[in-house]
């Protein structure tokens, strides 16, 4: 009888023994255990490497209701010809509504004003570009049913008053910022335009510093549904005809070109159905 109280013990201890092996040389399974995640992993042992939805505007560029071409000769409401060079402009404050709330994107970032004082602040800060289509706003992890998009065309405080050596050199508010919407006079620009008059074959540059022309808030009609872990695209089509047809580009004044802008842009942009 103690013989075989023996050898279950030893029975027991060689699985359990056995078990401890078995365990140690499991590997666990890295993925994302995160469910508003793109890239979300129900298997996953160990959490890892996650990547959350973007908000991203894929927007048409028209002068009219034809793709804008930097090749295109257009003319104005005062008979002049024209070619665009460049468009580019600053887009901040973006938000999406849903039942009658508003969310902002989710990541954000610590910018330093020239005070010296801090800010966090939702990332979504965006130079739109004509020659561009696509731009990454930010990480937006909401889903539902949007009806609205709203957002400022400019800077608005603080980010208007940035440092801009406190951000990434990549950062949209990077001094060193590929589009160029930083000057070392007016600081930040709200926009920057360059044309060519084709008659006098002059290359015009127009450009206003954020920090005077008053940012413009622009509310867009939309329907677009967002999935839990879902990437959401919104499709926008801007057209400059708005903006430039109205500007006499050989008279009028920096502060006539900027009112006249100022006031297209309000019926320039609307959602691609």
């Amino acid at each position: 009888m103690l013989k075989k109280k023996i050898n279950r013990y030893r029975l027991t201890g060689t699985f359990i023994f056995l078990g401890i092996i078995l365990s140690g040389c499991f590997e666990k399974k890295e993925g994302c255990l995160d469910v508003v995640a793109t890239n979300f992993d129900a298997g996953a042992d160990k959490n890892c490497c996650c990547t959350y939805p973007k908000l991203t505007l894929d927007v048409k560029h028209l002068y009219d209701s034809t793709n804008l071409s930097l090749t295109d000769v257009y003319t104005n409401d005062h008979g002049q010809d024209f070619k665009v060079l460049s468009i580019a402009f600053y887009i901040s404050d973006v938000q999406l509504r849903n039942n009658d709330e508003w969310t902002p994107v989710s990541n954000v970032i610590e910018i330093r004003d020239h005070t010296g004082g801090f800010h966090v602040r939702p990332d979504d800060v965006t130079i739109i570009n004509r020659q561009t289509f696509k731009f990454n706003v930010g990480e937006f992890l909401t889903p539902g049913s949007f009806d609205q998009l709203r957002f400022s065309i400019g800077l608005k405080a603080p980010e208007v008053n940035t440092d801009p050596e406190s951000v990434p050199d990549d950062h949209p508010l990077s001094s060193t910022s590929s589009d160029q919407l930083w000057d070392t006079i007016d600081g930040y620009l709200s926009y920057r335009i360059s044309l060519i008059d084709t008659l006098q074959q002059d290359t015009l540059h127009w450009k206003t510093p954020a920090t005077t022309m008053a940012f413009v808030d622009l509310e867009i009609d939309l329907k677009i549904d967002k999935q839990i872990g879902e990437d959401l695209v919104i499709p926008l089509e801007i057209d400059y005809r708005n903006w430039l047809q109205s500007v006499d580009i050989r008279s009028d004044s920096s502060e006539e070109i900027n009112l006249k802008i100022r006031a297209g842009m309000e019926s320039s942009i609307t959602f691609l159905q």
